[in-house]
């Protein structure tokens, strides 16, 4: 395709170009590496050409609210020493995803975002996509930047590439890299891919990966709180098996040091077996799957619905990581049910003699006293008392999320944080993801197929907005507020009748970052009606109109 130079790039030193995209403009076309301190505009909407890396000493700003796309065979990577700084808000996200329109999506091949570190892995040196190669580093308090409220869709990594068929990969990521509120959504491969490295994430949702929603491996000593995993769509599998969480050491070389050990509290590993257990395909497997040598500390974490266990260990070296000597595998105070085959089950191998106890019920449920059993472990039946949102079709427009539990009704047992691993983790009030409160709801987006990429002032033909977006419109129960932000501070909305200006629902948010917003509302309580929608901040006002079915 002919490409056509509009404009010069507002990105000083990088030497990309802008090319004449449909149906969204302007759309800047990246597709020569970052080579200098460039921030994007959250007016424009970017697409990554090929293979882009962020060099070293550089960083690239992301503003709150804007829209980065991907096609087959497009990788955005951030080299060891460069910085990404991808800060979004609640009311407006930071989106990766495919440059397909709404309703024609479908998982990308060879496409993600690759962060690389001069932490640790244990292999010397690591293949990559863009026929790179990673070095390992030893810098466990390296940062490569900041990545919160950031959302991905349809990207799946490089399949082709040995630990690195992940939507969004970390390799070897330092402890001083923020990252939290991430949503990974309908990766072909991998959700997220935690590769070596030191990483403390907190509030990442991962939905419908076709492999793992998780990987963790290859010396990664990751710390994650709040991690909710969840397989809703049925036809998301493949015949390699898909797990909820998939953590091992080394494939090549097991006993590779340092050694694969996440701390993890307060993780929803939830299966497909929740919704629809009579058509779920066996290429569905467990929650956690432990090989190849994995050690971790899993506490207060809620693992249910899977076709296979819940907990599984495959192979020996796995299970002498239970013995008291390294006692370096332990998984307590956590809650498993509703697991097809069982809450948990081991390889074919001997565990006498090799790992904690006569069994692996002996260690993970307590039985006997040697002294390296788990304790606290919960097994079915548990009533969880999870919200019937979890079941619904998230691509309704009616759709409402609220992935709350009963605490009237639920029967998990109370978690505990007095593990010396869990000192800098917080105290929260049940086992899991799931609370009182809905972490998410905020900010993630369960129907990406949905999700309108282009922003307002980036649709062809159009100038900056002026007016309100709302989608969906017309809508029942839900519908979102978009708009371009020129500024920052305290915005008003409010819901008002046409024709008298009598006020229904009004809600204040906080803008934090200029650019575009999207706002959520709940509107179920609204009758039939078209409304006038209007929205104020400092001196702007816009106005939108909403039509409720």
């Amino acid at each position: 395709m002919k490409k056509f130079l509009i404009v010069l790039l507002s990105m000083a030193g990088t030497s990309a170009y802008i090319h004449a995209q449909p149906p969204c403009s302007p759309v800047v076309v990246i597709d020569s590496d970052i080579s200098s301190n460039t921030t994007l505009s959250a007016s424009n909407l970017y697409r990554i050409q090929g293979c882009v890396s962020i060099t070293a000493g550089n960083t690239l700003t992301i503003p709150a609210g804007t829209v980065i796309t991907f096609a087959n065979n497009d990788n955005l990577m951030v080299e060891p020493g460069a910085y990404i700084q991808a800060s979004g808000t609640s009311a407006a996200p930071i989106e990766f995803t495919s440059t397909a329109a709404v309703g024609s999506r479908v998982p990308l091949s060879n496409a993600g975002l690759i962060i690389r570190g001069n932490a640790a892995i244990n292999e010397s040196s690591l293949t990559l996509p863009c026929s790179k190669t990673h070095t390992a580093g030893s810098t466990a308090a390296d940062s490569s930047g900041v990545m919160t409220y950031v959302r991905f869709s349809y990207l799946s990594g490089s399949a082709g590439v040995t630990y690195l068929d992940n939507a969004l990969s970390l390799v070897g990521v330092g402890n001083k890299t923020k990252i939290e509120h991430i949503q990974i959504s309908k990766s072909a491969n991998n959700g997220l891919g935690i590769i070596g490295g030191e990483q403390r994430m907190k509030e990442v949702l991962v939905l419908d990966s076709k492999k793992s929603d998780v990987y963790i491996g290859l010396g990664a000593q990751p710390q994650i709180q709040t991690l909710l995993t969840l397989k809703k769509d049925l036809t998301m599998h493949d015949v390699v098996g898909t797990y909820g969480m998939l953590i091992e050491n080394n494939r090549s070389t097991p006993g590779a040091t340092p050694f694969t050990r996440p701390v993890i509290s307060n993780a929803s590993i939830v299966g497909p077996w929740q919704c629809d257990p009579l058509s779920v395909s066996s290429d569905y497997k467990d929650g956690i799957l432990l090989r190849n040598n994995a050690r971790a500390d899993i506490y207060n974490t809620v693992v249910a619905f899977h076709n296979q266990y819940g907990l599984y260990i495959q192979d020996n070296a796995t299970a002498q990581n239970t013995a008291s000597t390294p006692n370096a595998l332990n998984v307590a105070y956590s809650s498993f049910t509703n697991n097809a085959s069982g809450d948990y089950g081991q390889g074919t191998f001997t565990w006498s003699g090799n790992g904690c106890s006569s069994s692996m019920a002996d260690w993970i449920a307590g039985f006997t006293a040697v002294g390296c059993e788990e304790t606290g472990n919960q097994f079915a039946p548990v009533d969880l008392a999870y919200d019937a949102s979890f079941c619904a079709d998230f691509c309704n427009p009616n759709f409402v999320q609220d992935f709350v539990l009963d605490a009237s009704n639920t029967v998990l047992d109370a978690p505990d944080y007095t593990a010396s691993v869990l000192a800098s983790f917080d105290a929260l009030d049940y086992r899991g993801a799931v609370q009182e409160t809905d972490l998410y709801a905020p900010w993630s987006m369960l129907c990406p197929q949905n999700k309108i990429s282009c922003t307002r002032s980036a649709l062809k033909g159009e100038t900056q907005a002026t007016t309100l977006m709302l989608y969906p419109n017309p809508a029942q129960a839900y519908t979102e507020v978009q708009f371009h932000a020129e500024q920052t501070g305290i915005a008003t909305v409010a819901i008002m009748d046409k024709v008298s200006g009598k006020v229904w629902m009004e809600k204040r948010v906080v803008i934090e970052s200029k650019g575009q917003q999207n706002i959520p509302l709940g509107i179920k309580s609204l009758p039939e009606n078209v409304y006038t929608v209007r929205l104020i901040l400092k001196d702007k006002v816009l106005y939108g109109q909403l039509v409720v079915k």
